[in-house]
């Protein structure tokens, strides 16, 4: 999936297909690799349809295509090509059905740090390591991104979890796993980086996205000690919850690299309305 045009103008629309195909969501990216191309995207019908569901009154055309998961087709995606510059996925119900007909639900684990990057290499159950990165590599679809242990990956499910956001995580053990359409959207191979054209994200895995019901249940279970105790917090005082909130904030301004204010302010900008 990496055939991108000579020109690197826009992605070709063999690989807009072929991830259509796949299960993904996909969201048109402009020039500038972060604001969704969608201005004029909708049609009016559509466009009436989204203001009337849209909680600020105005025409929302990526929410438009997270709610309407048969928004895509070959013919559209052919037709609106010119739009992809660069190419990413909302999250949550897709087109795509099972063998029974039943709804499935596209998610993705985005790993931020090292040490989630390192837990996750190697997981030990009953005695037996496991290779999880290298075993889900091998079945699902996966994608290097620029930072040095960033890794996502995408799978399918029956359900539609509740979003893990990476402030919900402790410092120094960030990742996020990605539902609905609350946590932005998360860029796709061959899209090119933002600060350098020359360079573009990787396709990493299986050229499919495996159905895996028990990978949320899963990753929390390994995870777990990597979140911060919302209940323990809600039961201390006034005064000591602010004293850790400033403490985090403080810790959390110096934490913040040049990589982690870009993918913030992509997360900005996919809510961002008039």
């Amino acid at each position: 999936m990496n055939d991108y045009n000579n020109s690197g103008t826009h992605i070709p629309p063999t690989t807009l297909k072929q991830y259509y195909k796949l299960g993904f969501k996909l969201i048109p990216i402009g020039d500038d690799v972060v604001i969704p191309n969608v201005s004029g995207l909708l049609t009016p019908e559509e466009r009436d349809i989204s203001i009337r569901e849209s909680k600020s009154g105005k025409e929302e055309p990526v929410n438009y295509i997270y709610h309407h998961p048969e928004f895509w087709n070959e013919d559209r995606l052919e037709r609106d090509a010119y739009r992809f510059k660069s190419v990413a996925t909302t999250y949550g119900k897709t087109h795509l059905k099972d063998d029974a007909g039943r709804d499935l639900y596209l998610n993705e684990l985005d790993i931020d740090d090292e040490e989630i990057f390192t837990r996750l290499s190697i997981i030990n159950t009953n005695g037996r390591d496991h290779y999880f990165l290298d075993e889900i590599g091998k079945i699902t679809f996966g994608v290097k991104t620029r930072k040095a242990w960033g890794r996502r990956y995408y799978w399918l499910s029956h359900k539609q979890e509740k979003p893990i956001r990476s402030n919900d995580c402790k410092i120094g053990h960030r990742f996020e796993i990605k539902t609905d359409n609350s946590t932005g959207h998360g860029t796709l191979p061959p899209s090119r980086y933002r600060n350098d054209a020359s360079k573009h994200y990787q396709s990493i895995g299986a050229n499919k996205i495996a159905i895996q019901d028990g990978m949320y249940d899963g990753l929390l279970k390994t995870l777990d000690d990597c979140l911060i105790n919302k209940k323990k917090s809600r039961s201390t005082s006034h005064e000591a919850q602010h004293k850790t909130r400033n403490a985090a904030e403080q810790q959390a301004r110096f934490d913040l690299t040049e990589e982690d204010a870009e993918e913030l302010l992509n997360e900005i900008l996919c809510h961002y309305s008039e």
